[in-house]
């Protein structure tokens, strides 16, 4: 937002409160008033507001992008318009509803199609039409060949042996072994990298696994 790019502090001020309100949504909005209150008593000029109307739409779109690049099966959401109105409270397209969806599904580059892949306006549809949903340019295939590179080329390296004694973990690669001292730091930190000439690796001071860097 505008607001940000010359406010780095209010940005991550910003960033922080909105983490918040979305980890704790319905404590906050079942408390919101004793809340209030509290912060009155102790004089503190902060308060708490009720999100904007559509707010639920917009964190609704933004899950719904990382759905379709990053974690379901499936590169699509499809569901009929009634569905989605119904899911957020509604039973009925208003001019504010639809501007405000219109206007996720742009920040978010989301694109509505109908049966046929033909490109469709939620304001012209039918209610009970089947909407897909899909990523304008989505990186998912990229992301999927890259992801499966990696893979191959870690389960083609040769990774180092780990084993636990006392205090002491070591780890073994081709005959050449790397003490890793179990003090309290590294105990807390659960994990310590350790270096082959150019071959570096972080290990797990758990359970012995090996990630190659």
């Amino acid at each position: 937002y505008l607001e940000h790019r010359f406010n780095k502090k209010q940005f991550l001020f910003d960033v922080m409160d909105e983490i918040d309100y979305q980890q704790n949504k319905e404590v906050y909005d079942k408390e919101l008033e004793s809340v209030n209150s509290d912060l009155e008593t102790i004089n503190s000029e902060h308060r708490f507001f009720v999100k904007d109307e559509f707010q639920d739409i917009r964190s609704y779109f933004m899950g719904l992008r990382l759905r379709i690049v990053f974690l379901d099966d499936k590169d699509y959401v499809r569901m009929k318009l009634r569905t989605l109105l119904h899911d957020h409270g509604y039973k009925r397209r208003t001019a504010g509803l639809i501007n405000y969806l219109k206007q996720c599904m742009y920040f978010y580059h989301i694109e509505t199609f109908v049966r046929g892949g033909e490109p469709c306006d939620i304001e012209d549809i039918l209610l009970d039409d089947m909407i897909t949903f899909r990523v304008l340019q989505n990186i998912r295939p990229y992301i999927l060949e890259r992801s499966e590179k990696v893979k191959k080329t870690c389960e083609s390296k040769e990774l180092p042996e780990v084993s636990f004694g006392n205090k002491v973990v070591t780890v073994t690669l081709d005959g050449v072994e790397k003490h890793i001292v179990l003090t309290q730091s590294k105990r807390e930190l659960e994990h310590a990298r350790v270096e082959f000439g150019d071959k570096k690796y972080i290990v797990s001071l758990e359970d012995g696994k090996i990630i190659p860097l």
